[in-house]
Formats: C-alpha cells, sequence, structure tokens
C-alpha cells in the first residue's frame, strides 16, 4: 500500500502488511543526517522492501522467527519497551535487509539509526 510524504511512517510495516514510498530520493533526502552506516545511499525499494517484511508474520515465519513484544502493561498502562524496539529493528536489518543486500552486491547495513547493529547485545 504506497503512502505520501516523508514522515515516521513512509515505511512501515504491521503483521500482515507492508506501507511504503516510491519516491526514493525524497525518502533519502528525508534521512540526510543518518550515520552512514544506515547506507541510505545505497538504498533500493528492494533493501527498503526486505527490511519491512521482516517485520510481518510471513517474513518471521520464513526463519522460524516469532515477533518481539515491546508492549507491557505497567500499572494499567500499555508502555513501549524501547529496548525491544531496538533489537526488533537490529534483527531485522541483520537476518533480512542485510541479507538481501547482499544478494544483491550491495553493501551491508552496519547501523539502524545511531545503532550499531553489529554490536548490539539482544534481549
Amino acid at each position: 500500500m504506497p503512502s505520501d510524504g516523508f514522515g515516521a511512517s513512509d515505511l512501515s510495516s504491521s503483521d500482515i502488511e507492508i506501507t511504503y514510498t516510491s519516491d526514493l530520493n525524497g525518502w533519502k533526502n528525508a534521512r540526510k543526517d543518518f550515520h552512514p552506516g544506515n547506507q541510505v545511499a545505497t538504498a533500493t525499494i528492494g533493501t527498503l522492501m526486505a527490511h519491512e517484511f521482516g517485520h510481518t508474520n510471513a517474513g518471521l515465519s520464513v526463519l522460524s522467527l516469532k515477533p518481539i513484544d515491546a508492549s507491557k502493561m505497567i500499572n494499567g498502562t500499555l508502555n513501549t519497551d524501547p529496548r525491544a524496539l531496538k533489537w526488533d529493528e537490529v534483527r531485522t536489518v541483520m537476518r533480512f535487509e542485510n541479507a538481501f543486500r547482499r544478494e544483491k552486491g550491495l553493501p551491508s547495513r552496519t547501523h539502524h539509526v545511531n545503532t550499531d547493529v553489529r554490536t548490539f547485545k539482544g534481549l
């Protein structure tokens, strides 16, 4: 499902749906200040889709992975665990996006925003 704009949700996924933008240059320009290890310059629609596919139930099932639950109820309020969210992104970069990048001869992504995916310790 295509989206408009370049906010936080211009590329996202749920358990069963991926939302994306077809304006790759606009997406890249909105992220020009990211760490070079994010490989924004070498991103393609394919690398972006491979990344988002890694968040879906279909993607996870290919590698027999389970979703990472980043939500916790604390005193009756739903809270998001930032470390769990980060681990979900790191795992997706390492297992899905970088696998796609290797297949296409593109450089591996070493960072998700400012997190080094090579040294991040999981949950």
